[in-house]
């Protein structure tokens, strides 16, 4: 349960952080680079932290971050949030 409030506490600094960079650097086909800045951040301020009694670890942590960073990605690509670009047109056939 302790996780699960560690991470409602994160979410809205995660909301932003994922907007802030999405918003600075819009570019295609550089979401894995994204995340892994989303991670570092986490990874780097949660690295002094001693969560509760060793409620969670910082692999659990990260691991937790990635997927709710996934899903929210997901969620603003299809609301539009954030504008995914078309895809590139294949081969013209004769």
């Amino acid at each position: 349960m302790q996780a699960f409030l560690l991470i409602l506490q994160m979410f809205p600094t995660l909301l932003e952080a994922i907007v802030a960079i999405e918003t600075t650097a819009a570019t295609p086909k550089v979401g894995p680079a994204k995340l892994q800045l989303i991670k570092q951040v986490v990874s780097s301020a949660s690295a002094t932290e001693q969560f509760g009694s060793k409620m969670i670890s910082q692999d659990q942590l990260l691991s937790m971050i990635e997927a709710i960073t996934a899903s929210i990605v997901v969620f603003y690509n299809l609301i539009g949030v954030f504008k995914t670009s078309p895809p590139a047109p294949g081969p013209v056939s004769s």
